[in-house]
């Protein structure tokens, strides 16, 4: 088993304006400035200002997902919404 499914999910807390990531065994909380917010009928985004993820995503508490190059666009499922999309 890989070592990354060993891991816990990191607690992320959103504020109006600033994301924190708290992750276990670290004593240090890693910050970012929300850019922006997205509300759609199938899934909530918020934009961030920096990479607080580790490699090229990671999930973090309350179903949040993490993934970006340049900045991390956290991403979740509405309640209610199907996991699959389906093309028109």
């Amino acid at each position: 088993m890989a070592e990354h499914n060993l891991r816990l999910p990191a607690t992320l807390t959103i504020g109006d304006t600033h994301v924190t990531v708290k992750r276990s065994g670290q004593s240090a909380v890693t910050v970012a400035a929300i850019l922006g917010r997205e509300e759609t009928a199938g899934q909530s985004v918020i934009w961030l200002d920096r990479v607080i993820h580790l490699g090229r995503d990671e999930a973090f508490s309350d179903d949040w997902e993490g993934a970006g190059a340049v900045v991390t666009r956290l991403a979740r499922h509405a309640a209610g919404a199907g996991g699959v999309a389906r093309p028109d």
